[in-house]
């Protein structure tokens, strides 16, 4: 196997070992621009349950920040972009 190979191994074998503990677990990644998936090993899209998208786009020197459902498995989700804030009492969906 190649160098690539060997960390999607890698990487599949953390998601198998969070499903077989029965845990509810939150993974997150960076999201490299300009790539075709959402996460830099492309494998991680294909396993998670759920890829939640938080975005922060600056316009004008105000805060933008966006959260969207892009994959929810054996749900149904919408394909709205939801305005939030991040505050002292975590994240409002306003």
């Amino acid at each position: 196997l190649d160098v690539e190979g060997l960390s999607r191994l890698k990487v599949k074998k953390v998601f198998d070992s969070v499903k077989a503990s029965g845990a509810t677990s939150l993974l997150t990644g960076e999201m490299v621009r300009g790539s075709a998936g959402f996460s830099r090993d492309t494998i991680s899209d294909f396993l998670a349950d759920a890829i939640i998208l938080l975005q922060h786009n600056p316009i004008a020197g105000a805060t933008n920040r966006t959260l969207t459902l892009e994959k929810m498995r054996l749900t149904k989700i919408d394909d709205l972009i939801h305005p939030i804030q991040i505050s002292p009492e975590g994240i409002l969906l306003r």
